[in-house]
């Protein structure tokens, strides 16, 4: 659907009914690259805590690219988020 009604540029979450942890869904995204990401967790804050200093040493010592954990990234993945598949549903028809 996405290839023949959908704009170019444009990103569509496609979702089963219900809700689904973010968690899941990266786990899922790993494990279809061959990465088992395990049961052990870190506290949010600790996570916010390693993707706020990973920034700051990636950028003093220059490095390009993206650091292994951003501020970002720790709070996307740390926090529960609810996906909204609206927008495939209007456009595409899903």
């Amino acid at each position: 659907l996405a290839l023949s009604k959908g704009r170019t540029g444009e990103a569509y979450f496609i979702l089963d009914d219900g809700a689904r942890p973010m968690r899941n869904m990266i786990a899922g995204m790993a494990a279809s690259r061959g990465v088992d990401l395990g049961d052990k967790s870190v506290p949010s804050w600790l996570a916010d805590l390693v993707g706020g200093v990973g920034e700051s040493v990636w950028r003093a010592i220059g490095l390009r690219g993206e650091p292994p954990l951003t501020r970002f990234g720790a709070m996307i993945m740390s926090r529960d988020v609810t996906l909204n598949d609206g927008k495939a549903r209007a456009e595409l028809g899903y």
